[in-house]
C-alpha cells in the first residue's frame, strides 16, 4: 500500500496564494474584456507621412489606415482615426486627448518608463549594403570590415551594439556609396527606404539583411491609462494574425509597398 505524506502548512499557505493570484488574473482579465469592449478609441496620426518613403508617403498613409481598420474588424474592438496637420502627438497624447497616437519610434529604456509600444506596423530601420560581388550573407561576416554610417545617425549605438566592425562616419551617404564602388570601404548602412532606392535597376548593390534597427511605426499609449494594457495586446494580435494569415502582405501589395521586414 502505497502511503501519502501529508501537505505541511506553509505549503498549503503556498499552494492557496497561488491559486488566489491565478483567480484574480483571471478576473482581471474577465474585467478588462467586458469593460473596453465596448470602448471606442480613439487614435491620432499627423496627415504628413512620419517618414520618407521616396514618394510613397500617400501610399504610406492609406496602408496604415487600412490596417488599423483591419485590426480593429479582426479583434471586434472600436477605433477611430484622427489625421491632423500637426507632429506635436506625444504632446495630444500627454494631454490625454486620444488613447493612442500613431508615430514612427521605437521603445527605450527612457521612454518605456511613461509609454506603451504597440509591434511595429512598418519597419524601416537600418539594412546593410554591399558590393554585389562581395559573398556576405549576414552582419556577423563583416566584423573585420570597414562600414559607414550616416554622421549623427539614431542607430549608431545599436548598429555598433551588433557588431565589431569599424564605423566610419560621413555626412554625405552618396560619398559613402562612391567609397563603397571604390573599395575604400566594405558596407554602407542605410534606412531600409533609402537603401532600396538605391538598388532598384542597379546591379552593382545588395542588402544583405533586413532592419538591424526596431524603428518602426507603431500605436504608443499612456503607461499611466487603465485601458492602454487591452488596447495594445488588442492590436498586436490583431496584427500577428493578419500577418499568419496573409492580409498584411496582400494590404502591403495594395498600396504598392516594401514589406522591408519581410
Amino acid at each position: 500500500m502505497i502511503k501519502l505524506n501529508k501537505i505541511g502548512r506553509p505549503y498549503q499557505v503556498f499552494l492557496g496564494i497561488l491559486v488566489l493570484f491565478a483567480l484574480l488574473f483571471i478576473f482581471k482579465g474577465c474585467f478588462e474584456e467586458d469593460a473596453y469592449k465596448n470602448k471606442t478609441f480613439h487614435l491620432v496620426r499627423s496627415r504628413q507621412s512620419p517618414i520618407n518613403l521616396m514618394g510613397r508617403e500617400r501610399d504610406l498613409l492609406g496602408f496604415i489606415d487600412d490596417l488599423i481598420v483591419s485590426i480593429s474588424q479582426n479583434q471586434k474592438i472600436r477605433i477611430v482615426i484622427d489625421n491632423i496637420g500637426t507632429n506635436q502627438l506625444f504632446e495630444l497624447l500627454d494631454n490625454k486627448r486620444y488613447d493612442g497616437i500613431v508615430i514612427a519610434t521605437q521603445p527605450s529604456l527612457l521612454n518605456e518608463r511613461w509609454y506603451q509600444f504597440s509591434d511595429p506596423f512598418y519597419l524601416f530601420g537600418t539594412v546593410l549594403v554591399v558590393p554585389s560581388h562581395l559573398k556576405v550573407s549576414s552582419l556577423e561576416e563583416m566584423d573585420d570590415k570597414r562600414v559607414a554610417v550616416k554622421q549623427g545617425a539614431a542607430a549608431i549605438n545599436d548598429l555598433s551594439s551588433q557588431t565589431s566592425a569599424a564605423l566610419i562616419s560621413y555626412e554625405n551617404m552618396n560619398t559613402a556609396l562612391s567609397d563603397l564602388l571604390s573599395n575604400r570601404i566594405d558596407g554602407v548602412f542605410l534606412p531600409a527606404p533609402l537603401a532600396y532606392s538605391t538598388i532598384q535597376g542597379n546591379d552593382k548593390f545588395k542588402i544583405v539583411n533586413g532592419p538591424l534597427t526596431e524603428e518602426g511605426i507603431r500605436i504608443v499609449a499612456r503607461a499611466d491609462e487603465t485601458s492602454a494594457d487591452f488596447l495594445i495586446s488588442k492590436i498586436n494580435e490583431g496584427l500577428s494574425e493578419l500577418k499568419n494569415s496573409g492580409a498584411y502582405q496582400k494590404l502591403i501589395d495594395k498600396w504598392g509597398l516594401i514589406n522591408f521586414g519581410k
